[in-house]
């Protein structure tokens, strides 16, 4: 990855198996659609890895991690501090802007490991089926969800979301998402 890039992009989301702490092939696929590959931040959280391929998650298991992991940044002075350090980490890593693409409970986690961190004001957040509540010390933020995204419409509290046409499990692979994706990455460069 060259350090020349103008900004960074990560993906955060709820991590179905601790063990590979991997981004699925549809999530790197994503990624790669939106913005340049210098500036891609390749591992997935902690993102202290590079990017390979982890087997789609059984949907029970990722469902119930993601709970968990909601509910962690939430209720857990630990979890967040944890969530604090590996974002400060990845802001420290690189003094230039870092747009975060959140999916479900990655809101959740991105606001608590947001917290207090001075940093936090280069982070430009765009939160597919966002759950949680939007962070109110970042440079910017968007929501998108799917006009009948249960999970997203009763787990996220925040600016009015931008409707699109795919179910909580699609957004990586609809169109309209990475349509919405380039230009909010465009806007930060």
């Amino acid at each position: 990855m060259s350090d020349a890039a103008a900004f960074r992009v990560a993906l955060l989301a709820g991590v179905p198996d601790m063990r590979t702490l991997a981004l699925i092939p549809q999530q790197i696929e994503f990624l790669k659609q939106i913005a340049p590959p210098e500036s891609l931040v390749r591992g997935a959280y902690p993102f202290q890895t590079e990017a390979c391929h982890a087997t789609p998650p059984n949907i029970f298991a990722a469902s119930v991690a993601s709970a968990r992991q909601y509910i962690a940044s939430h209720v857990s002075q630990t979890y967040a501090a944890q969530l604090r350090r590996n974002l400060t980490r990845l802001l420290r890593a690189h003094e230039t802007p870092l747009v975060l693409i959140t999916g479900s409970c990655g809101l959740a986690m991105a606001r608590a490991g947001l917290s207090g961190v001075q940093r936090a004001s280069r982070v430009h957040i765009l939160a597919f089926g966002p759950a949680g509540c939007a962070p109110d010390n970042v440079a910017r933020f968007q929501a998108v969800q799917r006009t009948r995204d249960g999970w997203s419409r009763w787990f996220y509290r925040g600016p009015q979301a931008t409707r699109i046409d795919a179910g909580h499990l699609e957004y990586w692979v609809a169109p309209e998402a990475q349509r919405i994706a380039r230009a909010f990455v465009e806007t930060v460069v």
